[in-house]
């Protein structure tokens, strides 16, 4: 989770210095809210695709499927998918800082954190039940 969150924060930052910040206070702001929105996608992703990954063995394929099926496609077409969508919730989270005029954010910066923070603690601890009942092949104790 902090290497995802250094390298998309970082990179977020790079991008936003060069092309943001010239901009003056609106560009920092704009920054703030893609670094914001960085940071709470990346602990999403990684705290469902973490959960997932230990239940099937083609977590990247469902993972996949899920980027392109319901982020792609179903939440532009579906408004009411927006509460089940870590895009829409990573895009609600930076409406805290700033409103990004090219990204349509259907969720409010509170109801994104709720949202998103149900995710994380949901998965995580999905995570540790299925981790404290892990067996190695082959062990007797």
């Amino acid at each position: 989770m902090a290497v995802s969150i250094l390298l998309t924060g970082a990179s977020m930052a790079i991008a936003g210095a060069i092309e943001l910040f010239p901009a003056g206070s609106e560009g920092v702001s704009a920054t703030e809210a893609q670094i914001m929105a960085m940071v709470v996608g990346s602990v999403c992703y990684v705290s469902l695709f973490l959960a997932l990954s230990l239940f099937t063995r083609r977590a990247l394929v469902i993972g996949i499927g899920y980027m392109l099926v319901w982020e792609g496609a179903l939440s532009f077409m579906l408004p009411g998918i927006a509460n089940l969508s870590i895009r829409q919730y990573a895009l609600g989270a930076s409406r805290a800082i700033y409103e990004l005029p090219l990204q349509e954010a259907r969720l409010t910066a509170d109801t994104a954190f709720i949202l998103s923070g149900v995710l994380v603690v949901a998965a995580l601890a999905i995570a540790t039940w299925k981790l404290m009942r892990f067996e190695l092949p082959g062990g007797t104790d």
